[in-house]
């Protein structure tokens, strides 16, 4: 039998890539984490310290957001991201031979 756990949480993911020359650090991500009726609870964000393709990104980012939630032992935390492709790879059970897998299997790893 599978059951789910209750919400308690929902937290918004997202990664950034910074088109401006005169950013040291053009890519970054942030996250907010609210409760159910919708309150602010806590935010992150960060700055990767080299460029990166908007997936690579989006998957560092995740990968830092929940490292976070590990972290801070935040339980029944609905993650959302916006990536439909970042999604896909990490949800899918077989291995992934991509440039990006080990940020994946990261991923993967912080889920469990």
């Amino acid at each position: 039998m599978f059951s789910v756990s209750p919400v308690n949480l929902g937290l918004l993911a997202d990664g950034a890539v910074f088109a401006e020359a005169y950013i040291n650090y053009r890519t970054g991500f942030g996250a907010v984490v609210r409760d159910l009726t919708g309150t602010f609870i806590a935010g992150l964000t960060g700055l990767f310290d080299r460029d990166l393709f908007p997936k690579e990104a989006e998957a560092l980012g995740l990968r830092e957001v929940l490292r976070w939630i590990v972290d801070c032992q935040l339980l029944n935390v609905l993650v959302e991201i916006d990536s439909k492709e970042v999604r896909s790879v990490v949800c899918f059970h077989g291995c992934d031979w991509s440039e990006w897998g080990v940020i994946v299997s990261d991923c993967r790893a912080l889920l469990n």
